[in-house]
């Protein structure tokens, strides 16, 4: 019989030689095994390949590493961790998927020359993040985090600037939050820091809208006015209406001073204070006049005048 054509594995014929064919030819059989071997997998102590003519397919190394390849270009390596999968290209992307056994995160990471970007969960803390990476594909800062709780937060140069919550939202620094969860007709926006803030709430079941003092973890403390939908404003001290508005005007409760050089004391007297006291006064002085044990002075339209009993 003749001899296969060398060249490639598929060429090969499991059923030759016969045993009928010369001794001679044995030879030319084994040499055109090797010939074909070696013309599409190749191997020695750096590593092993495999190939379709000239056209390098797979390479490995003694380390464990291999990679696929698109004529002749990587495109998946295979690593320690995971898996790299290099996109073609001058300015090649790699996006590398790695998940297992030499730490607790399991990552995907896509980068170019410049950066990149790399989804990362970590089950120490149970927390799924976005982040920033260098061309190397090492992270650089957090960009968003995910928890379990379901909540989001945005971060801004490694730090927290704004995390959703059940209610709503907090925006870090000063902190804003948005409720309208639905639990009651109320729906509110707080600003507050480390000292304390404001609440702002609209209730639209009574229409009433309010702006109250809080403490440093958001929880009202005093209203310090309150607006209703008739056009109603009410200014009040220590949770007292102190002065609101109405349809006819205005009303007021408690002492008016004008001036701020000094707190009010017992003697300040409000103008309601001190016609009361001149009437106190004047029954006083009525009342011993008729009793007949002292005398009335006074003036009337700028004269003079005493009156005995």
């Amino acid at each position: 019989m003749g001899l296969e054509t060398f060249g490639f594995i598929d060429d090969l014929n499991p059923d030759f030689p016969l045993g009928s064919d010369p001794v001679s030819e044995g030879d030319d059989h084994i040499r055109g095994v090797k010939l074909s071997l070696q013309g599409n997998v190749q191997g020695d102590a750096s590593g092993a390949a495999l190939r379709v003519g000239s056209v390098l397919l797979v390479d490995g190394d003694p380390l464990g590493a291999s990679r696929l390849r698109f004529v002749g270009d990587e495109r998946v390596a295979s690593t320690s961790v995971g898996a790299e999968v290099i996109a073609a290209g001058a300015a090649a992307t790699t996006l590398a998927i790695i998940a297992a056994g030499l730490d607790i995160d399991a990552r995907a990471t896509l980068r170019g020359d410049s950066g990149g970007l790399q989804l990362r969960w970590d089950e120490s803390v149970l927390q799924g993040r976005l982040m920033q990476t260098n061309s190397a594909g090492s992270a650089i800062e957090t960009w968003i985090s995910m928890n379990l709780d379901a909540s989001v937060a945005f971060h801004f140069d490694g730090g927290t600037r704004l995390v959703t919550t059940a209610e709503g939202m907090d925006v870090l620094g000063s902190v804003m939050e948005l409720d309208n969860s639905g639990n009651d007709a109320n729906t509110t926006m707080l600003i507050r820091n480390f000292i304390g803030g404001v609440l702002l709430r609209i209730n639209s079941a009574t229409g009433l809208f309010q702006i109250s003092q809080t403490a440093a973890d958001g929880a009202a403390q005093d209203l310090w006015t309150s607006m209703e939908r008739d056009g109603a404003v009410s200014l009040n001290f220590n949770g007292i209406v102190k002065l609101a508005t109405a349809d006819f005007g205005g009303f007021s409760t408690g002492q008016h001073r004008v001036s701020e050089a000094a707190p009010l004391v017992a003697s300040d007297l409000t103008r309601k204070d001190y016609v009361d006291g001149l009437i106190a006064d004047l029954q006083t002085q009525i009342d011993n006049i008729i009793n007949g044990t002292t005398a009335f002075t006074g003036v009337v339209n700028g004269v003079d005048f005493i009156a005995n009993g």
